[in-house]
């Protein structure tokens, strides 16, 4: 049995023990050539050539042969190197010439950067493979057990964009016993109304078994940006508030403030007066907020998906950046608990208590008690 291959053919199967030779014909444009390959299958199962016409009507350009539509396809190591990139939030374009570079050039990809991309749009819709789903319940499972734990103090926060639609993520962001920042849940939001927080919220604490948290913070509606301190008076508002020691100084200096700027018409400084138990700190001092007060509403998001979500992750990109995000911080834990375990901390003088508050704190919380007790020693 002999076949003969063109340009124009395309031989796919393995090369010993096929049975029948399938042709995929390509839209190419064909020109009439008569150069042939002629292969015959032996008695043993492998194909031999017969017959080599090199008689080509056409100029051969072996440059750009990773053009012809035979060639396109993607190599493994190239689709696990787009994926890879991919997964890192690279964008498909820098993501294709990335590989061009590691590959010496684009004529060494095999093929055209528009199969690579075809490639990545592909590769992503298939990112939920058996198995990812209780990847991420065993997750959910894991942020539930840290929340247990960690209820104390919950920051809220809805500034952080994560996707091409520009839909805020609202995160729910509490602090563990290393000080590092801990992820205790989000949510995609397509409105900022009253009813949809109060939704996000319900489901939240559903989720979380009905355990309020003892204190959270929140950002203030965005729309009063515009009416906040001028750039001069904002320092010293700054030091009025957070260096006001106690209640009555306070209230003195807000009113030489009010009085000082001529501010007793503006309705947004009232409103916020009305409001000072709910965020001077002076008045918030018998909660405990393991020093997530005076620290910025957004640091908590940056912190956990900088390098991880774009504003142009997809919904599908963001399930599985997210599981990313969570895995790099629960690494930096187990960093921060073999930091904490794994060395042993000196004493730094002989009292029994030191070696009690060794036992019972973290290092790191350990490290920031030793330095206040040098202050109160040094007095």
């Amino acid at each position: 049995m002999e076949n003969e291959f063109t340009d124009e053919d395309v031989v796919v199967g393995p090369i010993s023990g096929m049975t029948r030779i399938r042709r995929i014909k390509f839209t190419t444009k064909t020109n009439n050539c008569k150069a042939r390959l002629a292969t015959v299958l032996d008695d043993s199962g492998c194909w031999r050539v017969s017959k080599v016409v090199h008689d080509h009507n056409h100029d051969l350009l072996p440059s750009v042969s990773h053009l012809m539509a035979g060639h396109g396809s993607v190599c493994d190591s190239l689709k696990r190197d787009l994926v890879a990139h991919d997964r890192s939030s690279i964008r498909p374009s820098k993501n294709i010439r990335l590989d061009e570079v590691q590959r010496g050039g684009p004529q060494n990809l095999g093929c055209t950067p528009k199969d690579c991309r075809n490639y990545i749009l592909k590769s992503r819709n298939f990112e939920m493979q058996e198995g990812d789903a209780q990847s991420l319940l065993n997750f959910f499972r894991e942020i539930q057990a840290a929340y247990e734990q960690f209820h104390d103090a919950i920051c809220f926060d809805t500034t952080y964009l994560v996707n091409q639609y520009n839909m805020p993520c609202a995160s729910f962001v509490g602090i563990n016993h290393h000080r590092q920042s801990i992820l205790l849940g989000c949510a995609l939001m397509s409105h900022e109304d009253i009813d949809s927080y109060k939704l996000v919220f319900r489901t939240w604490l559903d989720a979380m078994g009905n355990v309020h948290p003892d204190a959270i913070i929140t950002d203030q509606c965005q729309s009063i940006s515009g009416v906040r301190p001028s750039k001069i008076a904002r320092a010293e508002f700054k030091s009025m508030v957070l260096d006001s020691i106690t209640v009555e100084v306070f209230e003195r200096k807000w009113a030489e403030y009010i009085s000082r700027y001529n501010l007793h018409i503006r309705n947004w400084f009232n409103k916020l007066y009305s409001e000072k138990e709910k965020w001077v700190p002076v008045y918030l001092d018998m909660y405990f907020w393991g020093g997530m007060l005076f620290t910025q509403r957004s640091e908590g998001m940056h912190a956990f998906f900088d390098g991880y979500i774009t504003r142009q992750s997809t919904f599908r990109m963001f399930v599985h950046q997210y599981e990313l995000a969570i895995r790099a911080k629960h690494e930096k834990e187990l960093e921060a608990e073999y930091r904490s375990k794994g060395f042993q901390i000196v004493c730094e003088s002989m009292f029994k208590w030191e070696q009690q508050t060794i036992q019972c704190y973290t290092r790191t919380i350990y490290e920031i008690f030793q330095d206040t007790a040098k202050k109160i020693v040094s007095l």
